[in-house]
């Protein structure tokens, strides 16, 4: 039921819904001067979350940095990438790519330095429908058709969520040895905490990162959809945070 509820909130609490929503409820409406204040929100509410600055402001202090990858010295048996980078065209059947694909780019670099001995995918399917495609299946096999062995290659392809993806590595590794994390720099916050609470002993290694370090001039007052998209994310994890926090996971 968790599950269920968490993809149905996560749909209603994107900004282009809220935006739509107010436009359409200032025609809807029959009073002018509710109609009017409606559209003034719509309008204010389309300013903040298409503005490049603002949203800088916010995720800067949301994310989570570590070290980057050549200043990681310390050698790990574990390389855990957390999954929710991979999504199948349903018209051409072709494996799609976000850029969370990084986390496990990452992790080829670290297991092809030495750093990590084997790279540990989990990631089953977050569809709410669909449940046959495993993500962690999808990703060994592309990450042998790069020239990693498949026996450094462990896969969890049963959890759904950022929960389960804790408690679920967590019967394959154990807890007695410290792991390198790799998750978005965006879901690390929530991602640790999980793994935190499972007792387990990690670094961490954060990779695409959303805020921007150098903004052009224009970033600070002309509006951009890229924004608006990166919200949906940061969104995602303040709720997601909240409810794994009630919910007893964190």
């Amino acid at each position: 039921m968790f599950f269920i509820l968490s993809k149905v909130l996560y749909f209603l609490l994107t900004p282009v819904c809220w935006i739509l929503a107010l436009i359409i409820t200032s025609f809807v409406l029959k009073n002018s001067r509710l109609k009017k204040r409606f559209l003034v929100v719509a309008i204010i509410s389309f300013i903040f979350f298409t503005n490049n600055f603002i949203f800088n402001l916010f995720t800067d202090k949301w994310e989570v940095e570590s070290k980057s990858v050549s200043a990681i010295s310390n050698k790990y048996e574990y390389g855990i990438v957390l999954g929710g980078m991979v999504s199948e065209n349903i018209l051409t059947g072709k494996v799609q790519f976000s850029e969370s694909i990084d986390r496990l780019m990452q992790a080829m670099i670290l297991y092809k330095q030495g750093k990590i001995k084997k790279i540990l995918i989990t990631g089953g399917s977050g569809a709410l429908l669909n449940q046959g495609s495993k993500e962690a299946k999808v990703l060994q096999t592309f990450c042998i058709s790069l020239g990693i062995p498949k026996d450094c290659i462990v896969i969890e392809f049963d959890s759904r969520n950022t929960h389960e993806n804790a408690t679920f590595t967590k019967k394959i590794t154990g807890i007695d040895s410290v792991e390198l994390l790799i998750t978005s720099a965006f879901h690390m916050r929530r991602a640790a905490a999980c793994f935190k609470h499972e007792g387990f002993k990690f670094d961490i290694l954060s990779t695409n990162t959303l805020a921007e370090l150098n903004m052009a001039p224009d970033d600070y007052f002309i509006p951009k959809a890229e924004p608006l998209l990166k919200w949906s994310y940061i969104i995602k994890e303040w709720v997601g945070y909240a409810a794994y926090k009630i919910a007893g996971y964190i």
